[in-house]
């Protein structure tokens, strides 16, 4: 149960254990195409690169600037992924110019964003 305060939402945390993180993901990924992308809990932790190893370890796909083309029930969605911007401007915008790139994505996750740096047509989840 999360803690008060603590939203619960984050797979990877500095506050608590990830043994449930990897329950979820054994159980999830090895059926359904799942992707990750870092942010600021990860780095938070100062094993974020081992975390990301970790996310691949069970399947997972980690976008770092990167885009997955899924298809559900016969339609294709483009989902792209953005590291959080702590991990320096220049890499943030190069991972952003990245996921824009060939297939047009319509659902892009970065960890945190300015909102006015994305296309409107692009539905942004800020995580």
């Amino acid at each position: 149960m999360p803690r008060p305060g603590h939203d619960g939402g984050d797979m990877a945390d500095c506050l608590r254990s990830h043994e449930r993180t990897g329950q979820l993901m054994a159980a999830v990924a090895c059926r359904y195409p799942c992707c990750y992308v870092s942010g600021n809990h990860e780095l938070r932790t100062g094993e974020a690169d081992r975390l990301k190893e970790w996310f691949r370890s069970f399947g997972v796909v980690v976008l770092q600037g990167q885009a997955m083309l899924l298809s559900v029930r016969g339609q294709r969605l483009c989902v792209g992924g953005l590291d959080d911007r702590r991990i320096g401007e220049k890499e943030w915008d190069r991972q952003l110019e990245s996921c824009r790139g060939g297939e047009k994505c319509r659902l892009l996750f970065p960890a945190a964003f300015p909102p006015a740096r994305f296309d409107p047509s692009v539905s942004v989840i800020g995580i």
